[in-house]
């Protein structure tokens, strides 16, 4: 596993204990839809929501419209889709981004809640 790989991990389980001490609830990490991923799938006051998580050095912060592209956006509502389906579920649906920033003193982070829309 390369540097980045590590560091993303890092960040997927910073971001996870940020959402559970808001009260999230995990559903699964890493949810396949064929070549597709989805961060995590978490459940909030019944609304199942799709985080994407974004982890960055200082070095590396970009803006929040350009961390997550219209092809990544489409395969998360995909694999969501997928997920949901197979649940036999009727909920509603949440996209979520979450950037973890690495600092030399520790780490940052920043949720936007309802990112993204499927429509």
């Amino acid at each position: 596993m390369g540097q980045l790989d590590n560091l993303g991990k890092w960040g997927e389980a910073r971001a996870l204990e940020f959402l559970q001490n808001l009260g999230y609830r995990l559903r699964v990490k890493n949810q396949r839809y064929q070549r597709e991923e989805i961060d995590l799938i978490m459940e909030d006051e019944g609304v199942w929501v799709a985080v994407e998580v974004k982890t960055r050095t200082e070095a590396m912060v970009a803006d929040w419209n350009q961390m997550v592209s219209p092809a990544k956006r489409k395969a998360i509502i995909r694999v969501m889709d997928a997920y949901v389906l197979a649940a036999d579920a009727d909920v509603e649906v949440r996209f979520d981004i979450v950037l973890v920033v690495k600092t030399q003193s520790g780490f940052t982070i920043e949720h936007r809640d309802d990112a993204f829309s499927p429509f």
